[in-house]
């Protein structure tokens, strides 16, 4: 298990003692829950949660936090678990053979939680998340070459909140209004 910091972006319309709960699909509206509903994070990075206040609240957002341990016996981590990835990938191709096409990963997800069994019960998801560009680094190596190394941008989806994963309250870490000063 890894001790990890999240964070969540709200507009400054309201004052939150828990996470924003992400439940319904509006037409083309950003805040659909793909990983179906739950509450949303960033990982690791706030700048990410700093982006998404930005496009979503139009700068007027407030940045909130915790921590949760990673435990992939509870999370279904498509990150850094080859075996949650493979395991995956073949419920994807059993879906797609069985419905004749592609099938998104909001399907993907809503079946395994639709047929999980207590042995295969996840609390949360967390993948790589393609919202942001990646920064991107370069650094040489002794052969002239360079490595490039990219930030990556982890969203995490919990299905509950408080849980067993969550360590700590969820707290006010930043505010920023509208103004020349945030934008």
């Amino acid at each position: 298990m890894q001790n990890i910091k999240i964070y969540q972006a709200a507009s400054n319309d309201s004052v939150l003692k828990k996470p924003l709960y992400s439940h319904e699909r509006k037409g083309d509206d950003m805040t659909y829950p793909w990983l179906q509903p739950g509450f949303y994070f960033w990982e690791h990075h706030i700048e990410d949660a700093r982006t998404w206040g930005m496009k979503r609240y139009n700068g007027d957002y407030s940045i909130y936090s915790c921590s949760y341990n990673m435990d992939d016996q509870k999370c279904l981590d498509l990150v850094s678990n080859y075996q949650h990835r493979d395991f995956f990938l073949r419920v994807r191709e059993k879906l797609v053979k069985n419905n004749k096409g592609d099938v998104s990963i909001e399907k993907i997800i809503k079946w395994l939680r639709d047929n999980q069994t207590e042995a295969t019960k996840f609390d949360c998801v967390r993948l790589q998340s393609q919202t942001f560009n990646p920064t991107k680094i370069d650094i040489p190596t002794p052969n002239g070459k360079t490595i490039r190394f990219y930030q990556t941008t982890v969203q995490v989806c919990f299905y509950e909140y408080p849980n067993s994963l969550i360590l700590e309250e969820f707290n006010l870490v930043e505010c920023h209004p509208k103004s020349p000063i945030y934008g």
